[in-house]
């Protein structure tokens, strides 16, 4: 009995350890997730900065900074420009959101008047419109339709990473049930979409 009880309670040790490494792990992951969110959003608002500025901005320390601009200078998320002159002489490095790192399209499917359109917008990672426009659907408009539109922006514009659709009616558990323009019920559109995106 006691030979089974000292290995229950090793067992359970050392699944308790387990436990609190992986929540560690996960908790260090979503800090530096936060971190990085931080970052993003104080370059998108004060359009340039030095380590030292974006460090006051976030509350982060500057080697954070510095760690966290380095990942995203080789993405491409941030781009560095000339060097800024400094109290102590020595020049920093001046850093710019690349505003053009990602784009999002969002797309409305109408219905009324007996006229089917998409109307479309395309937005860079500042919200700035880059491109958008209006086109009446001449015969169905169901998910080939916006697919086909969806291709025609991602060939256009190869940054974007995400598309948003508008569609008069409702969506659960990811397919449209109720819907102004027949064609799209019963339709996962988010599915269809998401593999258009990833290739």
């Amino acid at each position: 009995m006691h030979n089974y009880y000292y290995t229950f309670n090793n067992y359970y040790q050392k699944s308790l350890e387990v436990n609190e490494i992986n929540q560690i792990a996960n908790n260090s992951i979503r800090v530096k997730e936060i971190n990085r969110e931080l970052i993003q959003q104080a370059l998108k608002a004060m359009k340039q900065g030095t380590k030292s500025i974006i460090s006051q901005a976030t509350g982060l320390s500057i080697a954070t900074c510095g760690n966290v601009l380095n990942e995203l200078l080789e993405t491409g998320e941030v781009i560095e420009t000339e060097l800024e002159q400094s109290s102590d002489g020595r020049p920093a490095r001046r850093f710019v959101y690349n505003a053009d790192f990602s784009y999002i399209a969002c797309i409305y499917a109408k219905t009324g008047d007996g006229l089917l359109s998409l109307t479309y917008a395309v937005a860079n990672s500042v919200g700035e419109r880059v491109d958008g426009g209006y086109m009446e659907v001449m015969r169905v408009l169901d998910a080939a339709a916006i697919d086909h539109l969806v291709g025609t922006l991602i060939e256009r514009y190869d940054q974007i990473k995400a598309v948003g659709i508008g569609i008069p009616g409702f969506v659960h558990q990811r397919v449209i049930n109720i819907c102004d323009i027949k064609e799209l019920i019963h339709v996962p559109l988010k599915a269809q979409l998401r593999e258009k995106i990833r290739n």
